[in-house]
């Protein structure tokens, strides 16, 4: 029988029920610490909850799992979105370890997987680092991507060309805005100074649920986690940044990211990406990678360059 048709009793009234598949371990902190939340925004096929300070998203796991998200079947998260709308009261009911939403729907998470999304540091050859990064770079340079960093193709040819060889020309030194330098700089300790001359002019920069900008800076976290681990500076930079400014420069969805992005927590499939660039040979990191780019419009590019930028700065 399909999750759809399950009906439940609670409070002598009839719940639908639903079962999620997984559920990260963020979440489970959340709930415990507060049991009741609305829902915040409803998209096409998944939608977010607002517990607190603290946002849940909630959608398909074949779609990935956000380091503060539950994961559903695909149709399943279709359906319950199509019957969720923002404002709606949600209860946490941890005795029976479900989500009630507007006393109508019911989210089980007793036989979800716990996920972990932290990135750690690991080991790693440069030379691997070196050829796969200059592999994703020239099969962005082929194929047909979308970038809220770029808005030419002309734009797309000098970020790929910075990437690849770090070459320098007036239009990729506008658009980087020496921002690799500064970064080098904070990982080490070093250029303090810049720090929020630097957040201030990407977080938040571009379009979209999670602009182009914060993509770019979850990437790079992301890469300097699974390279460096704890001991950079720039994670406890940018934790200083969004705690004080964060709201003040992004979207809701977007300070969530860049919050536990800071913490080296990370979107699974981002973890996965970063995991397969130090381990997998060229040919083994094209399902990754597509998995990566088909995240929203421009978000999944975006995050994709981070990483590579990051991995350049880190293996200097």
């Amino acid at each position: 029988m399909n999750d759809f048709n399950k009906k439940i009793k609670r409070n002598g009234s009839s719940l639908i029920r639903w079962e999620a598949n997984t559920v990260s371990e963020i979440v489970l902190q959340i709930l415990q610490n507060q049991s009741n939340g609305i829902v915040h925004s409803v998209f096409n096929n998944s939608f977010n909850l607002i517990f607190g300070d603290r946002m849940i998203h909630i959608g398909s796991v074949g779609n990935g799992v956000a380091p503060f998200g539950i994961g559903m079947e695909h149709m399943n998260a279709q359906l319950f979105t199509k019957q969720t709308s923002a404002n709606l009261p949600v209860q946490w009911d941890s005795y029976n370890q479900l989500l009630i939403i507007a006393n109508k729907h019911s989210l089980s998470l007793k036989q979800a997987l716990r996920t972990n999304h932290k990135l750690s540091e690991q080991a790693f050859n440069t030379a691997s680092i070196q050829r796969n990064l200059e592999w994703i770079s020239s099969a962005l340079r082929h194929q047909s991507w979308q970038t809220g960093l770029a808005q030419t193709a002309e734009e797309k040819e000098f970020i790929i060309d910075y990437l690849l060889s770090k070459k320098m020309t007036d239009a990729n030194q506008s658009l980087f805005n020496k921002f690799d330098e500064v970064v080098f700089a904070m990982v080490n300790g070093q250029g303090l100074d810049d720090v929020k001359k630097v957040f201030d002019y990407w977080i938040g920069r571009g379009l979209g649920l999670t602009p182009s900008g914060d993509d770019l800076l979850t990437g790079i976290c992301a890469s300097l986690s699974i390279l460096h681990g704890t001991s950079n500076h720039f994670h406890l930079l940018l934790r200083d940044y969004v705690k004080q400014y964060g709201l003040q420069r992004t979207t809701q969805v977007g300070y969530e990211y860049l919050f536990y992005a800071a913490q080296h927590e990370y979107h699974s499939h981002l973890v996965q990406l970063c995991s397969a660039l130090l381990t997998q040979q060229e040919s083994e990191l094209s399902t990754v990678l597509e998995e990566m780019r088909a995240i929203g419009h421009t978000s999944g590019t975006d995050t994709i360059i981070g990483v590579l930028l990051g991995m350049s700065i880190a293996i200097r």
